[in-house]
């Protein structure tokens, strides 16, 4: 049995138009009302962050005067080990009394001094003028004053070796090469070197001889000496009565 229409078909077409305009304002609705939720989401956002920022601005004052802090104490360390270096720099002279009492502690009865000199060579190269610079404060090259100074002072000094000539006499040569090797053993002394040995000719009976000692390096200086750390204090424990 075939269904008769009897509905034009613009009445047709007009109720899908409508019926597609709906749904259309439908979508249209739909989007709106998420738009307005998200937007609504991200000024709720955007006012917790605030907040939070606000609250978290003390800390980071705070952790901004720390920094600050912490930059100025090691720009202080930094100066103070300059200074300390300079200090010890200063002191690296050996002291002549050093230098004998190291010379005299192996010397057997068998060697007699006769001559004794302690000399500083002359540096080979010649010292580089440096630069002047502030005396005050910071130099504009960011080192401390005292680390200038002793880099002058490096320039200067560092191309010198002290030596001490020696000569005397020996009543023979193993006395005399056991003493030398004594002395090889001496930190203070970077070599020695047995320079002449020849027979007396006052006493034939005992030996002339010169010897060079080089003195090594002092504390501060390149391939010198390093000072011992101090002995750490042991944490004391309490006795058992």
């Amino acid at each position: 049995m075939h269904e008769i229409d009897f509905l034009p078909s613009e009445y047709r077409e007009s109720h899908a138009r409508r019926k597609g305009a709906t749904r259309r304002v439908l979508l249209l609705v739909v989007l709106g009302a998420a738009l307005a939720a998200a937007a609504l989401f991200q000024h709720r956002e955007q006012r917790r962050l605030r907040a939070e920022l606000a609250r978290l601005e003390p800390a980071k004052a705070q952790g901004a005067a720390i920094q600050m802090e912490i930059d100025r104490m090691q720009a202080d360390l930094r100066a103070a080990q300059a200074e300390a270096e300079l200090l010890t720099y200063l002191r690296h002279p050996w002291p002549r009394t050093q230098i004998l009492a190291a010379l005299l502690a192996p010397l057997p009865d068998e060697i007699t001094f006769e001559e004794l000199q302690i000399v500083r060579e002359t540096a080979s190269r010649r010292a580089v003028a440096p630069p002047a610079e502030s005396r005050e404060g910071a130099a504009p090259s960011g080192l401390p004053v005292a680390t200038l100074d002793l880099n002058r002072l490096r320039d200067e000094v560092d191309g010198r070796e002290t030596l001490v000539s020696i000569s005397g006499t020996a009543s023979d040569s193993q006395s005399l090469h056991r003493y030398l090797a004594e002395l090889d053993k001496v930190d203070l002394f970077a070599r020695t070197e047995l320079v002449a040995i020849e027979t007396s000719e006052i006493d034939p009976q005992r030996l002339r001889f010169s010897v060079t000692v080089t003195m090594r390096p002092g504390y501060g200086q390149s391939g010198g000496l390093v000072r011992p750390a101090p002995p750490r204090l042991a944490a004391a424990t309490p006795q058992s009565s």
